[in-house]
Protein backbone atom coordinates (compact mmCIF):
# COMPACT_ATOMS: atom_id res chain seq x y z
CA UNK A 1 0.00 0.00 0.00
CA UNK A 2 1.35 3.42 -1.06
CA UNK A 3 0.70 6.25 1.36
CA UNK A 4 1.10 9.79 0.19
CA UNK A 5 3.49 12.13 1.92
CA UNK A 6 0.87 14.14 3.79
CA UNK A 7 -0.64 11.01 5.34
CA UNK A 8 2.79 9.86 6.43
CA UNK A 9 3.59 13.16 8.13
CA UNK A 10 0.29 13.15 10.04
CA UNK A 11 0.75 9.49 11.04
CA UNK A 12 4.24 10.22 12.41
CA UNK A 13 2.91 13.13 14.44
CA UNK A 14 0.29 10.79 15.95
CA UNK A 15 3.04 8.34 16.95
CA UNK A 16 4.85 10.86 19.13
CA UNK A 17 1.61 12.50 20.23
CA UNK A 18 0.29 9.34 21.93
CA UNK A 19 3.59 8.10 23.30
CA UNK A 20 2.28 6.22 26.36
CA UNK A 21 -0.29 4.20 24.38
CA UNK A 22 2.17 3.49 21.61
CA UNK A 23 4.90 2.33 24.01
CA UNK A 24 2.47 -0.19 25.50
CA UNK A 25 1.62 -1.47 22.01
CA UNK A 26 5.32 -1.59 21.09
CA UNK A 27 6.29 -3.57 24.20
CA UNK A 28 3.38 -6.01 23.97
CA UNK A 29 4.18 -6.70 20.32
CA UNK A 30 7.87 -7.15 21.11
CA UNK A 31 7.08 -9.68 23.85
CA UNK A 32 4.58 -11.55 21.66
CA UNK A 33 6.83 -11.96 18.63
CA UNK A 34 9.96 -12.61 20.70
CA UNK A 35 8.01 -15.37 22.45
CA UNK A 36 6.98 -16.73 19.05
CA UNK A 37 10.58 -16.81 17.82
CA UNK A 38 11.92 -18.38 21.03
CA UNK A 39 9.12 -20.99 21.02
CA UNK A 40 9.97 -22.03 17.46
CA UNK A 41 13.67 -22.02 18.36
CA UNK A 42 13.04 -24.13 21.44
CA UNK A 43 10.99 -26.63 19.42
CA UNK A 44 13.76 -27.03 16.83
CA UNK A 45 16.65 -27.02 19.29
CA UNK A 46 15.03 -29.33 21.85
CA UNK A 47 14.26 -31.94 19.19
CA UNK A 48 17.88 -31.88 18.05
CA UNK A 49 19.09 -32.27 21.64
CA UNK A 50 16.70 -35.21 22.16
CA UNK A 51 18.19 -36.96 19.13
CA UNK A 52 21.74 -36.55 20.45
CA UNK A 53 21.02 -37.15 24.16
CA UNK A 54 22.39 -40.70 24.26
CA UNK A 55 25.52 -39.62 22.40
CA UNK A 56 26.39 -37.42 25.40
CA UNK A 57 26.16 -40.34 27.87
CA UNK A 58 29.26 -42.54 28.20
CA UNK A 59 27.53 -45.84 29.02
CA UNK A 60 24.62 -45.37 26.61
CA UNK A 61 25.56 -48.61 24.82
CA UNK A 62 24.36 -50.70 27.79
CA UNK A 63 20.84 -52.17 27.85
CA UNK A 64 19.42 -54.63 30.38
CA UNK A 65 17.31 -57.49 29.03
CA UNK A 66 14.87 -59.02 31.53
CA UNK A 67 11.98 -61.44 31.40
CA UNK A 68 8.89 -60.45 33.36
CA UNK A 69 5.93 -62.69 34.16
CA UNK A 70 2.79 -61.36 35.81
CA UNK A 71 1.41 -63.72 38.48
CA UNK A 72 -2.16 -63.21 39.66
CA UNK A 73 -2.93 -63.77 43.33
CA UNK A 74 -6.37 -65.32 43.19
CA UNK A 75 -9.26 -62.86 43.31
CA UNK A 76 -7.11 -60.09 44.67
CA UNK A 77 -6.84 -56.96 42.46
CA UNK A 78 -3.06 -56.96 42.87
CA UNK A 79 -0.61 -59.11 40.93
CA UNK A 80 3.06 -59.97 41.33
CA UNK A 81 5.81 -59.59 38.76
CA UNK A 82 8.25 -62.47 38.54
CA UNK A 83 11.55 -61.39 37.00
CA UNK A 84 14.05 -63.87 35.56
CA UNK A 85 17.10 -63.81 33.33
CA UNK A 86 16.07 -64.39 29.72
CA UNK A 87 17.65 -67.15 27.72
CA UNK A 88 20.07 -66.07 25.03
CA UNK A 89 17.73 -67.59 22.47
CA UNK A 90 15.10 -65.07 23.56
CA UNK A 91 17.37 -62.33 22.23
CA UNK A 92 18.43 -64.08 19.03
CA UNK A 93 16.10 -61.82 17.01
CA UNK A 94 18.40 -58.88 17.76
CA UNK A 95 21.22 -60.29 15.64
CA UNK A 96 19.02 -60.08 12.54
CA UNK A 97 18.20 -56.42 13.23
CA UNK A 98 21.19 -55.02 15.06
CA UNK A 99 24.49 -56.52 13.97
CA UNK A 100 26.50 -54.62 16.58
CA UNK A 101 24.55 -55.99 19.58
CA UNK A 102 26.51 -58.27 21.94
CA UNK A 103 24.72 -60.24 24.67
CA UNK A 104 26.70 -60.95 27.84
CA UNK A 105 26.13 -61.98 31.45
CA UNK A 106 25.48 -59.33 34.05
CA UNK A 107 28.12 -59.54 36.80
CA UNK A 108 26.58 -56.90 39.06
CA UNK A 109 25.97 -59.33 41.94
CA UNK A 110 29.63 -60.33 42.02
CA UNK A 111 31.01 -56.92 41.10
CA UNK A 112 28.37 -54.54 42.59
CA UNK A 113 27.77 -51.02 41.44
CA UNK A 114 28.61 -49.74 44.92
CA UNK A 115 31.86 -50.83 46.59
CA UNK A 116 34.08 -50.04 49.51
CA UNK A 117 36.00 -47.31 47.73
CA UNK A 118 38.81 -45.15 49.07
CA UNK A 119 40.69 -42.12 47.73
CA UNK A 120 43.76 -41.05 49.71
CA UNK A 121 42.53 -43.28 52.56
CA UNK A 122 39.19 -41.45 52.59
CA UNK A 123 36.07 -43.49 52.01
CA UNK A 124 33.98 -42.39 49.01
CA UNK A 125 30.33 -43.47 48.95
CA UNK A 126 28.98 -41.46 46.02
CA UNK A 127 29.95 -43.17 42.75
CA UNK A 128 28.44 -46.12 40.92
CA UNK A 129 30.55 -48.52 38.87
CA UNK A 130 29.14 -48.80 35.37
CA UNK A 131 30.46 -51.14 32.66
CA UNK A 132 31.35 -50.20 29.10
CA UNK A 133 31.86 -53.13 26.80
CA UNK A 134 35.51 -52.36 26.08
CA UNK A 135 37.90 -49.43 26.09
CA UNK A 136 38.42 -49.99 22.37
CA UNK A 137 34.70 -49.50 21.74
CA UNK A 138 34.66 -46.48 24.07
CA UNK A 139 36.88 -44.54 21.66
CA UNK A 140 33.64 -43.55 19.90
CA UNK A 141 33.05 -41.27 22.90
CA UNK A 142 36.51 -39.66 22.83
CA UNK A 143 34.99 -36.22 22.07
CA UNK A 144 33.55 -36.27 25.62
CA UNK A 145 37.00 -36.77 27.16
CA UNK A 146 38.19 -33.56 28.86
CA UNK A 147 41.29 -34.91 30.66
CA UNK A 148 43.58 -37.91 30.30
CA UNK A 149 43.13 -40.75 27.83
CA UNK A 150 41.21 -43.97 27.24
CA UNK A 151 43.35 -47.02 28.17
CA UNK A 152 44.99 -48.86 25.27
CA UNK A 153 44.31 -52.29 26.77
CA UNK A 154 41.47 -54.04 28.53
CA UNK A 155 42.46 -53.98 32.19
CA UNK A 156 40.85 -53.62 35.61
CA UNK A 157 43.83 -51.60 36.82
CA UNK A 158 42.67 -48.50 34.93
CA UNK A 159 39.27 -46.84 35.05
CA UNK A 160 37.59 -43.73 33.73
CA UNK A 161 35.35 -41.36 35.67
CA UNK A 162 32.81 -38.66 34.78
CA UNK A 163 33.12 -34.99 35.66
CA UNK A 164 30.36 -35.29 38.27
CA UNK A 165 32.50 -37.74 40.26
CA UNK A 166 35.75 -35.89 39.54
CA UNK A 167 34.28 -32.76 41.15
CA UNK A 168 33.80 -34.72 44.37
CA UNK A 169 37.45 -35.79 44.44
CA UNK A 170 39.21 -32.59 43.38
CA UNK A 171 38.86 -29.31 41.50
CA UNK A 172 42.19 -29.91 39.76
CA UNK A 173 41.12 -32.34 37.03
CA UNK A 174 44.50 -32.34 35.33
CA UNK A 175 46.37 -33.61 38.40
CA UNK A 176 43.56 -36.02 39.23
CA UNK A 177 44.47 -38.12 36.20
CA UNK A 178 47.02 -40.76 37.22
CA UNK A 179 45.91 -40.89 40.85
CA UNK A 180 44.53 -44.12 42.27
CA UNK A 181 41.31 -45.36 43.78
CA UNK A 182 41.46 -48.30 46.19
CA UNK A 183 38.61 -50.76 45.86
CA UNK A 184 37.69 -53.60 48.19
CA UNK A 185 35.12 -56.23 47.22
CA UNK A 186 33.95 -59.20 49.25
CA UNK A 187 31.00 -61.02 47.72
CA UNK A 188 29.46 -64.19 49.14
CA UNK A 189 28.54 -66.73 46.45
CA UNK A 190 25.97 -69.40 47.28
CA UNK A 191 24.61 -72.10 44.96
CA UNK A 192 22.95 -75.50 45.27
CA UNK A 193 24.56 -78.65 43.90
CA UNK A 194 22.74 -81.50 42.18
CA UNK A 195 21.79 -82.90 45.59
CA UNK A 196 20.38 -79.56 46.78
CA UNK A 197 23.31 -79.12 49.13
CA UNK A 198 24.25 -75.48 49.69
CA UNK A 199 27.79 -74.64 48.55
CA UNK A 200 29.29 -71.35 49.67
CA UNK A 201 32.35 -69.46 48.51
CA UNK A 202 33.71 -65.91 48.45
CA UNK A 203 34.90 -63.58 45.71
CA UNK A 204 37.54 -61.42 47.38
CA UNK A 205 39.27 -58.68 45.43
CA UNK A 206 41.27 -55.66 46.52
CA UNK A 207 42.94 -53.42 43.97
CA UNK A 208 44.32 -49.99 43.27
CA UNK A 209 42.75 -48.62 40.10
CA UNK A 210 44.33 -45.69 38.33
CA UNK A 211 42.16 -42.86 36.95
CA UNK A 212 43.08 -42.71 33.27
CA UNK A 213 40.66 -40.06 32.08
CA UNK A 214 37.67 -37.85 32.84
CA UNK A 215 34.51 -37.59 30.73
CA UNK A 216 32.09 -34.67 30.63
CA UNK A 217 28.63 -36.16 30.16
CA UNK A 218 25.19 -34.71 29.73
CA UNK A 219 24.50 -33.16 33.13
CA UNK A 220 20.74 -33.80 33.08
CA UNK A 221 20.00 -36.46 35.77
CA UNK A 222 23.69 -37.28 35.83
CA UNK A 223 25.23 -39.18 38.77
CA UNK A 224 28.86 -39.81 39.85
CA UNK A 225 30.18 -42.79 37.86
CA UNK A 226 33.27 -44.92 37.42
CA UNK A 227 33.54 -46.71 34.07
CA UNK A 228 35.33 -50.04 33.68
CA UNK A 229 35.79 -52.54 30.88
CA UNK A 230 33.29 -55.42 30.84
CA UNK A 231 35.75 -57.45 28.74
CA UNK A 232 38.43 -56.94 31.42
CA UNK A 233 36.06 -57.95 34.24
CA UNK A 234 34.96 -61.06 32.36
CA UNK A 235 38.61 -62.06 31.95
CA UNK A 236 39.21 -61.43 35.66
CA UNK A 237 36.26 -63.66 36.65
CA UNK A 238 37.38 -66.33 34.20
CA UNK A 239 40.75 -66.54 35.95
CA UNK A 240 39.41 -66.25 39.50
CA UNK A 241 38.91 -69.77 40.86
CA UNK A 242 36.62 -70.50 43.77
CA UNK A 243 38.49 -72.83 46.13
CA UNK A 244 35.59 -74.35 48.08
CA UNK A 245 33.48 -74.99 44.97
CA UNK A 246 36.48 -76.38 43.10
CA UNK A 247 37.13 -78.79 46.00
CA UNK A 248 33.45 -79.81 46.06
CA UNK A 249 33.30 -80.76 42.40
CA UNK A 250 36.87 -81.91 42.08
CA UNK A 251 37.74 -79.55 39.24
CA UNK A 252 38.64 -75.90 38.75
CA UNK A 253 35.52 -73.75 39.00
CA UNK A 254 35.89 -70.07 38.16
CA UNK A 255 33.49 -67.23 38.92
CA UNK A 256 32.64 -67.13 35.23
CA UNK A 257 31.77 -70.84 35.26
CA UNK A 258 29.15 -70.19 37.94
CA UNK A 259 27.16 -67.98 35.54
CA UNK A 260 27.04 -70.85 33.08
CA UNK A 261 25.54 -73.38 35.48
CA UNK A 262 23.13 -71.38 37.66
CA UNK A 263 19.41 -71.20 36.90
CA UNK A 264 17.88 -68.14 35.28
CA UNK A 265 16.05 -67.27 38.49
CA UNK A 266 19.21 -67.41 40.62
CA UNK A 267 20.03 -64.16 42.43
CA UNK A 268 23.57 -64.09 40.96
CA UNK A 269 22.13 -63.50 37.48
CA UNK A 270 20.72 -60.15 38.62
CA UNK A 271 17.71 -61.46 36.68
CA UNK A 272 18.93 -59.98 33.42
CA UNK A 273 21.45 -60.09 30.58
CA UNK A 274 23.60 -57.23 29.34
CA UNK A 275 23.06 -56.09 25.78
CA UNK A 276 25.87 -53.85 24.52
CA UNK A 277 25.11 -51.92 21.32
CA UNK A 278 28.54 -51.19 19.89
CA UNK A 279 27.50 -48.92 17.02
CA UNK A 280 25.99 -45.55 17.89
CA UNK A 281 23.96 -45.75 14.67
CA UNK A 282 22.15 -48.78 16.13
CA UNK A 283 21.17 -47.03 19.37
CA UNK A 284 17.96 -45.50 17.94
CA UNK A 285 17.01 -48.91 16.52
CA UNK A 286 17.39 -50.69 19.87
CA UNK A 287 15.60 -47.83 21.62
CA UNK A 288 12.68 -48.28 19.24
CA UNK A 289 12.69 -52.05 19.86
CA UNK A 290 12.56 -51.30 23.59
CA UNK A 291 9.47 -49.11 23.12
CA UNK A 292 7.73 -51.71 20.94
CA UNK A 293 8.37 -54.48 23.47
CA UNK A 294 6.87 -52.33 26.22
CA UNK A 295 3.82 -51.26 24.21
CA UNK A 296 3.10 -54.78 22.92
CA UNK A 297 2.84 -56.25 26.40
CA UNK A 298 5.74 -58.65 25.78
CA UNK A 299 7.24 -60.39 28.79
CA UNK A 300 10.66 -59.46 27.42
CA UNK A 301 11.96 -56.00 28.32
CA UNK A 302 14.96 -53.98 27.14
CA UNK A 303 15.77 -51.19 29.56
CA UNK A 304 18.48 -48.56 29.62
CA UNK A 305 19.31 -45.72 32.00
CA UNK A 306 20.35 -43.54 29.04
CA UNK A 307 17.02 -44.23 27.32
CA UNK A 308 15.20 -43.35 30.55
CA UNK A 309 17.09 -40.04 30.70
CA UNK A 310 16.26 -39.37 27.07
CA UNK A 311 12.55 -40.10 27.56
CA UNK A 312 12.41 -38.01 30.74
CA UNK A 313 14.08 -35.10 28.99
CA UNK A 314 11.70 -35.46 26.04
CA UNK A 315 8.64 -35.32 28.29
CA UNK A 316 9.98 -32.29 30.18
CA UNK A 317 10.76 -30.38 26.99
CA UNK A 318 7.33 -31.27 25.60
CA UNK A 319 5.67 -29.91 28.75
CA UNK A 320 7.84 -26.77 28.58
CA UNK A 321 6.95 -26.24 24.92
CA UNK A 322 3.21 -26.51 25.60
CA UNK A 323 3.59 -24.02 28.46
CA UNK A 324 5.35 -21.64 26.09
CA UNK A 325 2.53 -22.03 23.57
CA UNK A 326 -0.06 -21.12 26.21
CA UNK A 327 1.94 -18.00 27.11
CA UNK A 328 2.35 -17.20 23.40
CA UNK A 329 -1.39 -17.41 22.74
CA UNK A 330 -2.13 -15.18 25.74
CA UNK A 331 0.53 -12.68 24.60
CA UNK A 332 -0.78 -12.58 21.02
CA UNK A 333 -4.39 -12.17 22.14
CA UNK A 334 -3.27 -9.36 24.47
CA UNK A 335 -1.35 -7.66 21.66
CA UNK A 336 -4.31 -7.85 19.27
CA UNK A 337 -6.63 -6.49 21.95
CA UNK A 338 -4.28 -3.61 22.75
CA UNK A 339 -3.94 -2.86 19.04
CA UNK A 340 -7.74 -2.84 18.45
CA UNK A 341 -8.53 -0.81 21.56
CA UNK A 342 -5.66 1.58 20.85
CA UNK A 343 -6.72 2.10 17.24
CA UNK A 344 -10.32 2.79 18.28
CA UNK A 345 -9.26 5.04 21.14
CA UNK A 346 -6.88 7.04 18.95
CA UNK A 347 -9.48 7.38 16.23
CA UNK A 348 -12.08 8.67 18.66
CA UNK A 349 -9.59 11.05 20.32
CA UNK A 350 -8.70 12.50 16.93
CA UNK A 351 -12.28 13.20 15.84
CA UNK A 352 -11.69 16.91 15.47
CA UNK A 353 -8.55 16.42 13.35
CA UNK A 354 -10.37 13.83 11.25
CA UNK A 355 -13.33 16.19 10.74
CA UNK A 356 -11.04 18.98 9.63
CA UNK A 357 -9.22 16.66 7.19
CA UNK A 358 -12.57 15.51 5.84
CA UNK A 359 -13.67 19.12 5.42
CA UNK A 360 -10.69 19.85 3.18
CA UNK A 361 -11.31 16.86 0.93
CA UNK A 362 -9.87 13.77 2.67
CA UNK A 363 -11.91 10.58 2.30
CA UNK A 364 -12.67 8.16 5.13
CA UNK A 365 -10.20 5.66 3.64
CA UNK A 366 -7.52 8.35 3.79
CA UNK A 367 -8.20 8.80 7.49
CA UNK A 368 -8.07 5.05 8.02
CA UNK A 369 -4.75 4.87 6.15
CA UNK A 370 -3.23 7.37 8.57
CA UNK A 371 -4.07 5.24 11.60
CA UNK A 372 -3.04 2.07 9.78
CA UNK A 373 0.34 3.56 8.87
CA UNK A 374 0.88 4.56 12.44
CA UNK A 375 0.12 1.02 13.66
CA UNK A 376 2.31 -0.57 10.96
CA UNK A 377 5.25 1.64 11.93
CA UNK A 378 4.95 0.62 15.60
CA UNK A 379 4.36 -3.07 14.86
CA UNK A 380 7.26 -3.46 12.43
CA UNK A 381 9.60 -1.55 14.73
CA UNK A 382 8.56 -3.90 17.53
CA UNK A 383 9.08 -6.99 15.30
CA UNK A 384 12.60 -5.86 14.37
CA UNK A 385 13.31 -5.33 18.07
CA UNK A 386 11.80 -8.78 18.78
CA UNK A 387 14.28 -10.40 16.37
CA UNK A 388 17.19 -8.66 18.08
CA UNK A 389 15.91 -9.51 21.57
CA UNK A 390 15.22 -13.18 20.66
CA UNK A 391 18.71 -13.66 19.19
CA UNK A 392 20.27 -12.11 22.30
CA UNK A 393 18.07 -14.19 24.66
CA UNK A 394 18.89 -17.33 22.65
CA UNK A 395 22.63 -16.75 23.10
CA UNK A 396 22.36 -16.15 26.86
CA UNK A 397 20.01 -19.13 27.41
CA UNK A 398 22.16 -21.52 25.37
CA UNK A 399 25.30 -20.54 27.28
CA UNK A 400 23.49 -21.20 30.56
CA UNK A 401 22.02 -24.58 29.55
CA UNK A 402 25.33 -25.77 28.09
CA UNK A 403 27.26 -24.76 31.19
CA UNK A 404 24.88 -26.41 33.65
CA UNK A 405 23.32 -29.29 31.66
CA UNK A 406 25.54 -29.84 28.59
CA UNK A 407 22.56 -29.04 26.35
CA UNK A 408 24.11 -27.69 23.16
CA UNK A 409 21.93 -25.18 21.26
CA UNK A 410 18.77 -25.98 23.22
CA UNK A 411 17.20 -22.94 21.52
CA UNK A 412 17.92 -22.79 17.80
CA UNK A 413 15.83 -20.16 15.97
CA UNK A 414 15.81 -21.26 12.28
CA UNK A 415 16.29 -17.83 10.69
CA UNK A 416 18.35 -19.07 7.73
CA UNK A 417 15.97 -21.87 6.76
CA UNK A 418 12.55 -22.88 8.07
CA UNK A 419 10.54 -25.86 6.81
CA UNK A 420 13.13 -26.30 4.07
CA UNK A 421 12.77 -22.76 2.73
CA UNK A 422 15.37 -19.97 3.08
CA UNK A 423 14.36 -17.14 5.44
CA UNK A 424 10.81 -18.52 5.57
CA UNK A 425 10.42 -17.82 9.29
CA UNK A 426 11.30 -14.16 8.77
CA UNK A 427 8.71 -13.97 5.99
CA UNK A 428 6.04 -15.62 8.19
CA UNK A 429 6.70 -13.29 11.12
CA UNK A 430 6.62 -10.14 8.99
CA UNK A 431 3.52 -11.32 7.10
CA UNK A 432 1.77 -12.19 10.36
CA UNK A 433 2.57 -8.78 11.76
CA UNK A 434 1.18 -7.11 8.63
CA UNK A 435 -2.04 -9.16 8.58
CA UNK A 436 -2.66 -8.72 12.31
CA UNK A 437 -2.15 -4.96 11.99
CA UNK A 438 -4.54 -4.70 9.03
CA UNK A 439 -7.26 -6.73 10.76
CA UNK A 440 -7.08 -5.21 14.21
CA UNK A 441 -6.59 -1.64 13.07
CA UNK A 442 -9.03 -1.46 10.18
CA UNK A 443 -11.78 -3.58 11.70
CA UNK A 444 -12.67 -1.44 14.76
CA UNK A 445 -12.39 1.72 12.67
CA UNK A 446 -14.62 0.33 9.94
CA UNK A 447 -17.24 -0.60 12.50
CA UNK A 448 -17.13 2.85 14.09
CA UNK A 449 -19.87 5.01 12.56
CA UNK A 450 -18.80 8.27 14.14
CA UNK A 451 -20.65 11.56 14.00
CA UNK A 452 -21.42 13.78 11.09
CA UNK A 453 -18.86 16.39 10.17
CA UNK A 454 -20.98 19.17 11.70
CA UNK A 455 -21.59 17.18 14.89
CA UNK A 456 -17.91 16.34 15.26
CA UNK A 457 -16.93 19.98 14.94
CA UNK A 458 -19.77 21.10 17.25
CA UNK A 459 -18.80 18.50 19.91
CA UNK A 460 -15.24 19.72 19.99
Amino acid sequence: MIISNWKEKIARSYIWGDASKNIILFLSTLISFASLLLSVGFYYGANQVVDTTQERIVDSALFKATKKERISSGDAPLSLIKVTRPRRDDLSFLSGIVSSAIVTDDFTKVFPGNHDLFFHDKRIDDPVFSPVYSYLHLRQKSELLIEGMIPNQETMEEVLINKTFATILSTDFHNLVGQKLTIYIKTKITIDDEYNSVIEDVFLWQKEMMISGIFEELSFLNTPKIFYSHVALEKLLENYYLEDMSDHWGEDISCLDIFRIIADNHYLTNYDLNVFVLSKDDLPVVSEISKKLESSGSNLALESSSLLIKNTYQELTKAAFYSMLVFLVIALVGTCSIMAIGAYSNYVSKKKESAILTSIGARKNDILDIFLYKSLFIIFAAIIAAFAFAIFAQKIANEYFYKHFMFKNLIDIPLAAFMGRPFFLIFIVLSSGYVITIVFTYLPLRLYKGLSLADELREN
